[in-house]
């Protein structure tokens, strides 16, 4: 009863002509491709977006909107403005939402959202600490919330964020009817070194008229 066994064994040993250091050579073509799409993916793709420069980079004088309302925020110098609109922008359609502003410098990104609120401050900054420790997978650390106010005299709230990979921060400011979330992250070193831009941000965030 062994015998087909072993036959079937002997069939499907790799010939000797086709072997090499015990890896049958057919394979390696497709070897090579895997190991390539992974090198392009992992290795050469993010090198390639860390080597070029940001091409719409934030310049002295700009105004970012961050809801239709009339809130705005002045984002920091030199950063790479990836999403977002400028006061002086003119959007393809009129009305709606402002889009999210995300900014981007040396691997610290500020993302800045706004919604309609009727609740607190606090509230707000409560909800926005719920869903990025649920993003984290319960690993996101919070500091205490600390009182801020803005240049324009609007009461804000902000906490530290801490990770096994990143640092940041979470604010929060209600402008009127409108929330207005701000998320820092980073690597900590870098985000300890952009803490006095992002802090002028933070106090930057205004309304129209106010």
């Amino acid at each position: 009863m062994s015998t087909p066994t072993v036959d079937h064994a002997r069939h499907r040993r790799v010939p000797v002509e086709h072997r090499w250091f015990g890896i049958d050579r057919r394979t390696l073509p497709w070897a090579v491709v895997a190991a390539a799409v992974w090198a392009l993916w992992v290795l050469l793709v993010p090198a390639v977006n860390d080597a070029i420069a940001w091409s719409d980079q934030t310049r002295p004088g700009d105004v970012l909107l961050v809801a239709r309302e009339g809130v705005t925020v002045v984002p920091p110098v030199g950063w790479g403005l990836q999403s977002g609109l400028r006061t002086t922008d003119r959007p393809r359609a009129a009305g709606g939402t402002a889009p999210p502003i995300l900014l981007g410098q040396e691997g610290v990104q500020i993302l800045v959202r706004s919604a309609a609120w009727s609740g607190s401050t606090a509230d707000l900054l409560d909800s926005a600490s719920g869903i990025s420790v649920g993003q984290a997978g319960g690993s996101l650390s919070l500091g205490d919330p600390q009182n801020f106010t803005t240049l324009a005299g609007l009461p804000g709230l902000v906490r530290s964020t801490s990770s096994p990979r990143a640092d940041g921060l979470l604010a929060a400011v209600v402008v009127g009817g409108t929330g207005v979330e701000v998320t820092v992250k980073g690597p900590p070193d870098q985000v300890r070194a952009t803490a006095e831009p992002v802090r002028r941000m933070l106090t930057s965030i205004s309304r129209s008229g106010s």
